[in-house]
């Protein structure tokens, strides 16, 4: 997918985005917090840090989250106290002063939300570091060289006011799980100059970096070593190990009890081989009413030397009705699965012959 064009969206810099939450009166109804389904670190952190400091400024606040939302994620400073929906009809959502997306753009990610934000897209601001994405809010900033979308709000955050308070809990901790998460703990291609000043910065606000290293990334479920191994039991790769696939169906999520959060990081496995240049996962999901769907999570490795023609998976995401990043992209299908991953399969071949 690509961005939309409407006349309805306004392009923002983060002053004018800044001053449109801050000229938000508290009593015109909630500004209400969203960002893509099955959040990660990055939607998460900047629904959490955005939320307290507009908390902090007096203003009403709904953040909403649409899970699975993983239980390490849970660990991080306020988590928990953020609502989770399941993925079915919402009922009793308020009408909002403002909508604040973050860290997505597409329809398609913001499951059973999406009709409540498509009601109201005259009020509604996504701040994104994504290209890909169909929906025309009234303001946008997109900034498609940032790290993170962590990074944008908390170059947000420094345009509000003082009585904010970033520099307190749970702020840094929060934007430092979202830049961390999205930069694979500041080792992926998108790691930038400005990835590394924030960090610092957050550190020197109080950030306990390896302590949040064990919350996040060595805490996981007795379910995920069971869930590794099926997933690499399925795995696939094309002639020449140059992309590897792996694939989930519901039964192995239930044999080895585990859930669809359990997923996180599965798909960076086969990056290790050294031939292998991109990887997919495809996982059976249930969680769209009737119909089981096939969620496709894509990632690929960034040039070098031995391998200068890097793979954009964003492209082949966007023949799974998805989109992203060059390196990290999604889609998702109603194929069965075996028809998925063959589709899957051909892409791969088409995109490296």
């Amino acid at each position: 997918m690509t961005r939309a064009c409407s006349t309805l969206t306004a392009d923002l810099t983060l002053q004018a985005a800044a001053d449109l939450l801050e000229g938000t009166p508290a009593d015109a109804g909630p500004i209400v917090l969203l960002t893509h389904t099955k959040p990660d670190g990055d939607a998460l952190g900047c629904v959490l840090a955005l939320t307290a400091v507009l908390d902090r400024l007096g203003k009403a606040t709904r953040p909403l989250l649409v899970g699975p939302v993983s239980g390490a994620l849970l660990t991080l400073p306020g988590a928990a106290d953020l609502p989770v929906l399941t993925n079915g009809d919402p009922h009793g959502l308020p009408e909002p002063a403002r909508i604040v997306i973050v860290d997505t753009a597409a329809s398609s990610q913001l499951g059973s939300l999406v009709e409540y934000v498509h009601a109201h897209l005259d009020r509604t601001l996504v701040i994104d570091h994504h290209l890909s994405g169909d929906l025309a809010p009234a303001h946008q900033h997109i900034d498609p060289d940032a790290p993170a979308c962590a990074l944008l709000i908390a170059q947000l955050i420094r345009r509000l006011p003082r009585e904010a308070a970033s520099d307190q809990p749970p702020v840094p901790s929060a934007l430092y799980a979202g830049l961390a998460s999205d930069t694979g703990w500041f080792r992926f291609s998108n790691t930038t100059p400005a990835a590394f000043r924030l960090a610092a910065d957050l550190i020197e606000q109080g950030v306990d970096h390896a302590a949040l290293f064990c919350d996040l990334e060595q805490n996981e479920r007795p379910g995920k070593p069971a869930l590794i191994a099926r997933a690499l039991a399925s795995l696939r790769y094309t002639p020449g190990s140059r992309a590897a696939i792996m694939s989930l169906r519901l039964e192995d999520f239930a044999q080895a009890g585990a859930t669809p959060a359990d997923t996180e990081g599965i798909v960076n496995l086969p990056l290790d081989v050294g031939p292998v240049q991109a990887t997919a996962l495809l996982t059976e999901r249930d969680d769209d009413g009737d119909a089981i769907t096939v969620r496709v999570s894509f990632r690929s490795k960034p040039p070098t030397p031995a391998h200068p023609d890097a793979l954009d998976v964003a492209a082949l995401a966007a023949r799974f009705d998805g989109g992203g990043h060059a390196r990290a992209a999604g889609g998702r299908t109603l194929l069965a699965l075996p028809d998925a991953v063959d589709a899957v399969y051909q892409a791969f071949i088409d995109a490296l012959c």
